[in-house]
């Protein structure tokens, strides 16, 4: 079929244009005729084709070429072995009924657990159960996290006979099909199972010279370490960098990147570390049970309970009406999440901090901005007193000053007013909502480090210390037979 169309110049395989539908496009014939030159010129081409199989050169303008021929055998061959999606032809949304191998690859899909993406936002009506289902189980990234998180075996098929589930690794590569399987797959960050091999299949010139040379060699695909590869054609395949740049596009996943790959470098020469740690959530709504899972969900939770326990053990806050904050600005907050990974991977703890919104004070509204300085310890000042501790046999001590902005206190009486925290909201007895009414820092809010750099001074000096002219954070006690020096400083928090 392949090589009669070849001859008949009509069709020519290719990268489709201008949308997701991949495979074939066609291309007019010239029914004026050619001219002489015209034909020589075609001639001429045909030869470079011809040189293409032997990996000299490569021109894809002739319909259907030798090179295109064995290229489209070897991708027929390579889906033939593997099980893929059949063939979706009718548009997202519309109902197309299961046929036999669509039931033969939905069971296949749930006993072997691949991924699958569903349709966002939802598509069903909240006002019936089954949209509120599928508000719970969308999250899921495969067939059985679906099940656990509330849905059935009829909800799948029905999902699945609207196209409102996806499988970024297993669509199949065919004209018409509903979803493009190599952008899919590129767009959930997965590796296409048929570029598992190690061949690429699209449609490019180069994946196409590759899959003919492959063909034409052996009769047959050639698999991974069977090929010989030249050591620069080897390591254009070790990485991927489509998958990296993604991980570069925004700052929050270009952090867990960072992260994650620092800690492997780090941790390379142990072999007990784990890496199914889940990522740490960015916002309330993903610690939520069906998102995180319920385990997850209750350590999270109480690690917010933690967080609330310790402001009111600090006297940080107080409960009060929203409407006792009329004329005041109110700031809102968010929770900040980490997971703290023990030397074999293992999570150890799991913390939680409310952080104020403190980019959205005005001064004067919610604080001075002649009262946020706050000094810093100079390095100099670190390492001169470092050096003459070791000259003199000194002993330093380090001492961690744990919730340290929530025990001082801001300044002047000031009161900020910040909205109750994401899963804390409460109400009076007449129903009016409730805020808290800020009587000590918090992380986030512009006066925090003023305040604790205050707190602490006032209390050092209440103790004897005095501080340095030339750096207020150098504190100096001199005892009848020793002396003590104390310097503040701040790590990343």
């Amino acid at each position: 079929m392949l090589e009669k169309l070849g001859e008949q110049g009509g069709v020519r395989l290719g990268e489709a244009q201008g949308g997701q539908l991949g495979g074939a496009q066609a291309e007019v014939p010239n029914d004026g005729g050619a001219s002489s030159d015209e034909q020589r010129e075609g001639a001429s081409h045909g030869e470079s084709v011809k040189q293409g199989v032997e990996g000299k050169v490569f021109d894809q303008r002739e319909p259907l070429s030798d090179i295109e021929i064995e290229a489209e055998k070897a991708r027929q061959d390579i889906q033939n072995t593997i099980r893929l999606r059949p063939l979706r032809l009718t548009r997202v949304g519309r109902e197309q009924p299961l046929s036999a191998e669509d039931r033969k690859f939905v069971r296949y899909a749930i006993d072997t657990g691949i991924p699958l993406s569903y349709h966002s936002p939802n598509p069903k009506s909240l006002k019936f159960e089954s949209g509120r289902r599928y508000k719970k189980y969308m999250a899921a990234k495969t067939a059985r996290e679906a099940f656990e998180l509330g849905a059935s075996k009829e909800d799948f098929d029905w999902d699945y006979a609207r196209g409102w589930i996806s499988f970024p690794t297993h669509e199949p590569v065919l004209p018409g099909h509903v979803f493009d399987a190599f952008e899919l797959a590129k767009e959930h960050n997965k590796i296409h199972v048929l570029n598992q091999l190690g061949h690429e299949l699209s449609y490019t010139k180069d994946a196409t010279v590759s899959l003919a040379r492959d063909y034409s060699s052996r009769g047959k695909v050639v698999g991974v370490g069977e090929f010989n590869r030249t050591f620069n054609e080897l390591l254009e395949t070790i990485y991927e960098p489509e998958v990296i740049v993604q991980q570069l596009e925004d700052a929050i996943t270009a952090r867990r990147f960072a992260e994650e790959r620092a800690a492997r470098v780090l941790s390379s020469i142990d072999d007990k570390i784990s890496w199914a740690i889940a990522p740490d959530p960015v916002k309330f709504d993903e610690t939520l049970p069906e998102v995180c899972g319920i385990k997850d969900h209750l350590l999270w939770k109480e690690a917010m309970d933690d967080e609330m326990k310790s402001m009111e053990q600090f006297g940080v806050y107080k409960r009060v009406p929203k409407a006792k904050a009329k004329g005041k600005q109110l700031l809102g907050c968010k929770w900040v999440y980490k997971k703290k990974i023990g030397k074999h991977g293992e999570v150890v703890r799991y913390r939680a901090r409310l952080v104020a919104q403190g980019y959205r004070q005005k001064p004067y509204f919610s604080y001075n901005p002649d009262e946020i300085f706050s000094p810093v310890v100079h390095k100099d000042t670190l390492r001169l007193l470092l050096s003459i501790a070791a000259a003199q046999n000194l002993r330093v001590y380090q001492a961690d000053v744990k919730a340290a902005f929530l025990q001082a206190p801001l300044l002047n009486d000031e009161l900020v007013y910040l909205k109750m925290p994401e899963g804390y909201e409460e109400y009076d007895d007449e129903g009016n909502e409730l805020v808290l009414e800020l009587h000590h820092a918090i992380y986030g809010l512009k006066q925090s480090s003023a305040c604790f750099y205050t707190a602490l001074a006032e209390h050092l000096r209440s103790l004897g210390f005095v501080s340095f002219v030339g750096d207020p954070c150098l504190f100096k006690k001199e005892l009848s037979s020793e002396k003590l020096f104390i310097v503040p400083f701040t790590l990343t928090i």
